[in-house]
């Protein structure tokens, strides 16, 4: 009889690997993502099932993906996203996830991992090599870049402190487009990656960081990170459970930089200047039309503001 796993383990394993590769997701994405990877043993088969309720999926999207259209759209939108790996000799993309079931009887939601997937997440104990942290942490951060960042920088607490973090490799790991008017000056890049990580990653995870610009001539080319343990942070289960619960939406009619937006069903996060959006820049005035045309939606403000 096939077996299928229910239990969350409420930590998430990933390899190192894995961590600095290339990829985005919308909010709600990552958060499913997260929480299918806290299923994930050490020595799972490799074609195991696992399997999410539509309550779980309620608690860690805070209520947002709330329907059975809504929960395919994020699964198709998880089936189809890559993933590269940038190694020694050469480049290595795959999907996440290999296949989905939705079940509407039993509400719930059957996965199984890309076998990419498999190698980065599975046998870690024998390979080595390998991040493990809470789930409440990253199901908290209200922020796409803050929870990649976390996921680096967590990556990264057992080296010697500070760290030296290259800037392009970075931007490349948080898959900003190196082409795009976003973030391409780094008082941009600092203001709303960096600062906004450090105060969110302060707020809601179990680690603090801060940094310093080095510079090659007049040009910033790599951070200098120094991690630390933030003893502040305790896990709740209140605070993880209080995720179930829908949200009042924004009453703002108009953009500005980090607000998170819905486009046809994906949550995107506003750059300084423009929102990229497959392959598009869209500048944020665009956008505030977009939003009184109800285009689209507000469903997170930078910083609460309203």
């Amino acid at each position: 009889m096939e077996q299928i796993i229910e239990k969350t383990l409420e930590k998430v394993r990933k390899s190192n690997a894995l961590i600095d590769g290339q990829y985005k997701h919308g909010l709600q994405e990552q958060r499913i993502l997260l929480t299918i990877l806290s299923k994930i043993g050490f020595t799972d088969d490799l074609n195991q099932k696992y399997r999410i309720k539509w309550s779980e999926i309620m608690t860690a999207t805070k209520g947002f993906t709330d329907t059975c259209k809504k929960i395919e759209a994020v699964c198709e939108s998880l089936r189809i996203k890559r993933i590269r790996l940038d190694r020694e000799n050469s480049i290595h993309g795959f999907g996440f996830v290999a296949e989905y079931e939705i079940l509407r009887n039993e509400q719930c939601v059957d996965f199984i991992l890309s076998p990419g997937m498999r190698e980065q997440l599975l046998e870690l104990l024998s390979r080595g090599h390998f991040t493990l942290y809470n789930l409440q942490c990253v199901l908290s951060l209200p922020s796409t870049h803050s929870v990649r960042m976390y996921e680096i920088l967590r990556s990264r607490t057992f080296m010697k402190q500070p760290v030296e973090l290259d800037l392009e490799k970075l931007k490349w790991s948080l898959d900003i487009p190196t082409n795009g008017v976003g973030y391409k000056n780094f008082s941009d890049f600092r203001r709303f990656i960096l600062e906004k990580a450090k105060k969110n990653l302060a707020k809601y995870t179990d680690i603090n960081f801060s940094y310093k610009a080095l510079k090659t001539g007049r040009k910033v080319t790599s951070l200098s990170v120094k991690i630390s343990k933030n003893k502040r942070w305790q896990p709740t289960f209140k605070s993880l459970q209080s995720h179930g619960q829908q949200q009042n939406p924004p009453k703002r009619n108009f953009i500005r930089p980090g607000d998170i937006v819905s486009i046809a069903g994906e949550h995107f996060e506003v750059g300084p200047s423009v929102l990229e959006y497959k392959g598009r820049s869209i500048p944020i005035g665009t956008l505030t039309v977009m939003l009184k045309n109800g285009k689209i939606e507000l469903i997170d403000t930078v910083q609460g503001d309203t």
